[in-house]
């Protein structure tokens, strides 16, 4: 599994340099001996929340503090994850989870992992994918206020 390409959205203009902990995820993403494919998401999604932890993000984190909240992947500092390896529906609530947090002043800047197309046609049929991820911000360009880096990986 490898970093294949980036997209970025509501970042400030002047192309000012990703922090440092968020720099450090494309060499954590980098995990040469995983392959994605069909049944191998649960083994990728392990593997990142181990090096997640490992550089200090909290895992599994609650966007808000009732018992049903939605989670997650990580948080560092104000900068929030999500890794989406799963149905191409669970992108809209990706999207709201990371705007909500951003208009709660918990994070400043979102990032979505999601495999690329060709990748997620691999894992199976209507998987949350890159290209898409990128299609549904541009159509929400308006509504999507949170400066957002989106990660496909392969």
């Amino acid at each position: 599994m490898r970093v294949a390409n980036t997209y970025q959205s509501n970042l400030p203009a002047g192309g000012a340099s990703l922090p440092k902990e968020v720099s450090q995820l494309f060499e954590l993403l980098n995990i040469p001996q995983i392959r994605l494919g069909r049944g191998t998401t649960s083994t990728a999604r392990n593997a990142i929340d181990s090096r997640l932890a490992l550089a200090k993000w909290a895992i599994d984190v609650k966007i808000a503090p009732s018992v049903n909240a939605k989670k997650i992947t990580g948080l560092k500092g104000t900068f929030g994850i999500q890794i989406q390896t799963g149905n191409l529906a669970r992108l809209a609530l990706d999207f709201l989870k990371m705007q909500y947090l951003f208009d709660k002043g918990r994070i400043s800047l979102a990032i979505l992992v999601l495999p690329t197309k060709v990748v997620a046609d691999q894992i199976g049929s209507n998987i949350a994918n890159f290209e898409k991820a990128i299609d549904d911000m541009n159509l929400f360009e308006h509504q999507i206020k949170v400066p957002f880096l989106l990660i496909g990986i392969e």
